[in-house]
């Protein structure tokens, strides 16, 4: 074994959490590939990492996206949560 294998083998893979289930859906079966107007080329490579088992996209509710403390107004509760 290569030293690349024994590395993808016990390697976990980096979880991306979206709340776009369209976006998770069009990696996985490439037929909706024909339904989008154009893909970018980070798209395809994000597809060709989830084969290899080194990216795994997850659902994650909008309410719960730690990244929306930067983009949305919280209120106190939502603050006290993140």
């Amino acid at each position: 074994m290569t030293t690349s294998q024994v590395t993808r083998q016990t390697m976990k893979p980096i979880v991306i959490y979206d709340d776009n289930l369209s976006e998770i859906s069009l990696p996985k079966n490439p037929v909706f590939h024909a339904c989008t107007k154009h893909i970018e080329i980070h798209e395809h490579l994000v597809r060709n990492k989830i084969e290899e088992g080194f990216v795994k996209l997850v659902y994650c509710n909008t309410e719960n996206m730690i990244t929306n403390i930067w983009t949305k107004l919280l209120s106190n509760d939502k603050h006290k949560y993140f």
